[in-house]
């Protein structure tokens, strides 16, 4: 099998409304980490596919048809064979028209820009394919916890340690033949969310993704999000326990 990755920032020029909480409406410029959209072409046996991973909270449906028919022509993919997917992080603009405007008007230039990397980003991956061999381990992650909780007589949103949770851990390095990483996939199940702050983030996802590729030297490590719905970090609800409410910054972010 071959690889190719490409990895481009998207991180909007302008002040601009972030998607994932109703409170938050006003335009935001500070950044606290740059969004990224990271890019893989997998070809077997003469056939290829494409993942678009974003630091995103969501895809817009109606642009991924449209692109989607547009990369299939201009790289002569199977249009089944590009999957667009988002690390869903509540700290990133909205793309997405269908939603309403407390979560985020999509913004036509930031879509732009994404759009532009989408093509960019296909293009450099597939230029750049090296030979690899696969290799799969699984583990567990203690980062999440279950985020439901009966309180009296309703259901809250609050931390439940007594509710078991999926702790499965995924890890997929894609090694050449000269035993060097070139890329490592990280797949598990917990929401991205570690503030509500008025800041452009990748949230843990990205934060995690960057911190591995600085500590183990690698060119490329991607987040794919899972079933994340009812489970929540850790790392949250120890700033919860400590303010009281959501932290609103990222800056002390321990590595861990």
């Amino acid at each position: 099998m071959r690889l190719g990755t490409s990895k481009k920032e998207i991180t909007p020029n302008t002040p601009i409304q972030l998607a994932g909480f109703a409170h938050r409406l006003n335009l935001v410029e500070e950044v606290d980490a740059p969004l990224l959209l990271r890019v893989m072409v997998f070809e077997r046996s003469g056939e290829k596919v494409v993942w678009f991973i974003g630091d995103l909270i969501w895809w817009d449906q109606v642009d991924v048809k449209e692109w989607k028919h547009g990369l299939s022509k201009k790289l002569n993919i199977s249009y089944s064979s590009i999957v667009f997917h988002a690390t869903h992080t509540h700290s990133s603009p909205q793309l997405n028209n269908q939603f309403s405007p407390y979560l985020g008007e999509c913004n036509k230039e930031f879509r732009d820009k994404v759009k532009a990397a989408v093509f960019e980003g296909a293009l450099e991956a597939n230029q750049n394919l090296t030979e690899v061999q696969v290799f799969r381990q699984s583990g567990t992650s203690e980062i999440g916890v279950y985020r439901r909780k009966k309180i009296g007589d309703s259901i809250q949103m609050a931390p439940n340690h007594e509710q078991q949770i999926d702790k499965s851990l995924e890890l997929i390095r894609y090694v050449t033949k000269e035993g060097r990483i070139i890329a490592l996939m990280v797949h598990h199940n917990c929401h991205p969310t570690v503030s509500d702050a008025e800041a452009i983030s990748p949230e843990f996802p990205g934060y995690a993704c960057v911190e591995l590729e600085r500590r183990f030297h690698l060119p490329f490590v991607v987040y794919l999000q899972g079933m994340s719905g009812i489970f929540e970090s850790k790392l949250l609800t120890l700033l919860i326990n400590l303010d009281g409410a959501v932290y609103k910054s990222l800056d002390h972010m321990d590595r861990s």
